[in-house]
C-alpha cells in the first residue's frame, strides 16, 4: 500500500507466512531458500528493478543469499530494515541470523533498525550498548547510529526513535558521511501504529526509486509516516487491546504539509 501511495510498484518475495493480527503473531512458518530465492529471481530477471527493500530475513541462509546478490549488483538502492521481533516482541528472525544483518549493511544504502534492532545489532557486533530507556535517549541513539554506520562501509543509518521514548516528540537520528540528522515529528497518541517501521522502509525505498537522493528520501518517508499515523489515529479496527493499521493510502483528509523539523550536528 506504500509503493501504490507514492507511484511505484511493488513486487514481493515472501520469505514466511505469518499468522498475526492487531494482537500480535501467533505463527511464522518459513519458506525454503529455493522458494524464496526463485521469487526474487523471477522479479529482477524481468522488472527492471529502481530500488529494493527487505524486512523480515527469518534465517541466516536466506540473509546470505540477499547479500550474495546484493554484492552481484543485483539489488540497487537497497533499504535495509532489519526485522527481527514483532511489535509484540516475537521473534521473527533467529538469533543466529542478526549478525548476517551487519553484512548486509555493507551492501545498503539505508538501513533503518528501531531503537531496539540498533542496540541488538550492535551487540551482535561485539560493541556493548546498554538498553535505550527514557534518559538520555538521543545521545543513546546516536552512538548506535554511528556505530552502525561505521560496519555498513558508509550506508545512511536511520534509527527510529518512537519506540525508545514516551516523549510527545518522536525522534529519528539519521547519521551519514556529513555527520548526524534529527529528525522530529509530533507524537499521535493512538494505538494504530502496526507496521510502521515497514512502511516508513518502503516510503523511503519508493522515494529513492522515483530518483531522491538518501537524505530526501528519508525526509519525505518520516513525514509520509507521520500523516499515515495521524490519519488512523480514531480508527477501530480489531481488538481494544492490539494495535491497528495505519492509513497508508490517506483515506482520512488531513491539512497539506507536515510539522517534520530537522536538527543536524
Amino acid at each position: 500500500m506504500t509503493f501504490q501511495a507514492l507511484g511505484v510498484i511493488g513486487a514481493t518475495a515472501i520469505t514466511a507466512v505469518t499468522s498475526q493480527n492487531t494482537l500480535g503473531v501467533q505463527r511464522v512458518d518459513v519458506l525454503s531458500l529455493p522458494a524464496v530465492a526463485a521469487q526474487i529471481r523471477s522479479v529482477i530477471d524481468d522488472m527492471g528493478v529502481q530500488a529494493v527493500k527487505t524486512g523480515m530475513l527469518a534465517t541466516a541462509e536466506i540473509i546470505d543469499h540477499v547479500i550474495s546478490l546484493a554484492a552481484a549488483g543485483h539489488l540497487p538502492n537497497l533499504v535495509v530494515d532489519p526485522v527481527l521481533t514483532a511489535s509484540d516482541g516475537s521473534a521473527l528472525t533467529d538469533h543466529e541470523a542478526w549478525a548476517g544483518y551487519l553484512d548486509l549493511f555493507k551492501h545498503a544504502a539505508v538501513v533503518t533498525p528501531n531503537a531496539a534492532e540498533a542496540a541488538l545489532l550492535v551487540r551482535a557486533a561485539g560493541a556493548y550498548e546498554q538498553d535505550i530507556g527514557e534518559q538520555g535517549v538521543g545521545d543513546a541513539l546516536e552512538r548506535v547510529a554511528g556505530r552502525l554506520h561505521e560496519l555498513s562501509c558508509g550506508a545512511t543509518v536511520v534509527v527510529t526513535g518512537g519506540d525508545a521514548t514516551t516523549a510527545d516528540v518522536c525522534t529519528d537520528i539519521v547519521r551519514d558521511a556529513s555527520g548526524v540528522l534529527r529528525l522530529s515529528a509530533p507524537r499521535v497518541h493512538t494505538r494504530n501504529t502496526h507496521g510502521t517501521g515497514c512502511a516508513f522502509s518502503a516510503a523511503i525505498t519508493a522515494y529513492l526509486a522515483t530518483g531522491c537522493d538518501r537524505l530526501e528520501a528519508v525526509r519525505r518517508a518520516k513525514s509520509y509516516v507521520s500523516q499515515a499515523i495521524a490519519g488512523a489515529a480514531c480508527w477501530n479496527i480489531g481488538s481494544c487491546e492490539g494495535h491497528g493499521p495505519l492509513d497508508h493510502l490517506g483515506f482520512t483528509a488531513l491539512p497539506a504539509g507536515s510539522p517534520l523539523t530537522a536538527e543536524t550536528s
